[in-house]
């Protein structure tokens, strides 16, 4: 493969700061300079001016057609670099001044004082002797397949019933011990709810647990620091990105700039989310954003790769997107049956965009405050790398950017 030209490495810099600005602040615009100029008021007055210098050797380049020397080459992958490690530090500064959040668990239950029985009274005499008994047969008990990371709590429980085959009387108190034990519903299991003539199918994800963020194999952001997180409640997750017909249907408007029924609604701020959840009403459901740990954990399915599968087969991107945003559902699905996790839209998140924490988690609903709203999933004017299953973005809550939209998931009552 032949070596770039200057003028195609002068491109690769301004494009790695495009992303760079969208992932982290959420900038919106064509080019380098609109998405400048939208997050200006977020950024240091030196990053910025570092910027509109590289953008205005690029565009001296594009409209003048003035030849670009090695050694500015240079000069702008110095500014480049510099300008990618100041954003950074920018963005680990603004987390470190945010409180970590708490911990939701589940309240501890009450211990119930227990009577003890009266002893058996003791007979006058002691029974004849019994005929010795037939010693007993042995007990054949089926291994248990290995878990992994991501074994499901309900599966888990089910397969060792199986494995002993316990009496109907045993398996009943089993039942009564473990909620988990008795779970109607297997992972990808499929849920249609009709609500005002509109139909919104649901896919289960059981509880479990999974790695999250960075793995070692990814280049690493040091605000996707990989740690073992822990949900304890399976829930139900929109299959696709709510549509614009969904959201027409129960919003009355339609904030789209690009309209089309099975489209993804977009235009649409973390705010006007709360209202969509305040609005709508799904019989047995109780409906929110996913927190950023349950989107993560629903878009792996349980993998740990940097996709949940192939990236061209299963998601809407600048590689593959015709540089415009596609129908619901027509890329291939994860192991869940989930469609559009990498790519197509942003997806807001309910949590305050923040630092990681150092150690595990059970069921955490991030930060308990910040400037920033998460967004996930990447979409279909990013780079491959935005649509990773760990990549992280971060929104004002009254933005109304037109690649975010969203999705929905539901708890059982």
């Amino acid at each position: 493969m032949p070596p770039k030209s200057p003028f195609e490495q002068i491109c690769a810099f301004t494009q790695t700061i495009e992303q760079t600005l969208m992932s982290l602040y959420g900038a919106s615009g064509r080019g380098l300079t609109e998405k400048v100029i939208s997050v200006e008021s977020q950024l240091p007055g030196e990053i910025v001016q570092k910027i509109r210098k590289i953008s205005s050797v690029r565009n001296k380049a594009v409209h003048v057609n003035v030849n670009i020397a090695n050694d500015e080459v240079e000069n702008i992958r110095q500014l480049t670099q510099e300008v990618l490690t100041g954003l950074i530090a920018h963005q680990n500064a603004i987390s470190s001044t945010v409180p970590a959040g708490p911990i939701a668990r589940y309240p501890k239950r009450p211990r119930v004082k227990r009577t003890p029985k009266a002893p058996a009274p003791r007979m006058a005499a002691p029974p004849p002797p019994r005929a010795a008994a037939p010693p007993p047969r042995p007990r054949v008990v089926t291994p248990l397949p290995p878990v992994s990371l991501y074994a499901s709590t309900e599966r888990l429980t089910a397969s060792r019933s199986r494995a002993i085959s316990p009496t109907p009387s045993s398996r009943t108190a089993a039942s009564a011990a473990s909620p988990a034990a008795v779970c109607r519903h297997r992972a990808g299991d499929r849920m249609d709810k009709i609500v005002q003539g509109i139909k919104f199918t649901f896919r289960w994800c059981p509880a479990g647990m999974f790695a999250m963020g960075c793995s070692t194999t990814e280049a690493k952001n040091p605000l996707e620091k990989q740690h073992p997180v822990n949900l304890t409640t399976g829930f139900w997750m929109l299959e696709t990105p709510v549509t614009q017909k969904m959201w027409q249907n129960i919003m009355r408007y339609n904030p789209s700039s690009v309209q089309g029924d099975t489209l993804p609604v977009v235009g649409i701020s973390w705010n006007d989310c709360q209202v969509l959840l305040r609005t709508l009403s799904i019989p047995g459901l109780a409906l929110s954003l996913p927190t950023e740990a349950q989107w993560e954990y629903a878009c792996r399915a349980g993998t740990t790769g940097t996709y949940a599968g192939d990236l061209d087969t299963m998601g809407w991107y600048y590689n593959n997107s015709d540089e415009k945003m596609h129908p619901v559902g027509q890329k291939k699905p994860n192991a869940w049956n989930i469609y559009d996790m990498h790519g197509n839209v942003w997806e807001w998140c309910q949590d305050w965009y923040g630092a990681y924490p150092d150690s595990s988690v059970t069921d955490p609903m991030g930060p308990a405050g910040g400037t920033q709203r998460v967004i996930r999933g990447g979409s279909w004017s990013n780079g491959s790398s935005n649509c990773r299953s760990a990549a992280r973005g971060g929104g004002s809550a009254d933005s109304r950017n037109q690649l975010f939209g969203l999705r929905l998931v539901g708890l059982e009552r």
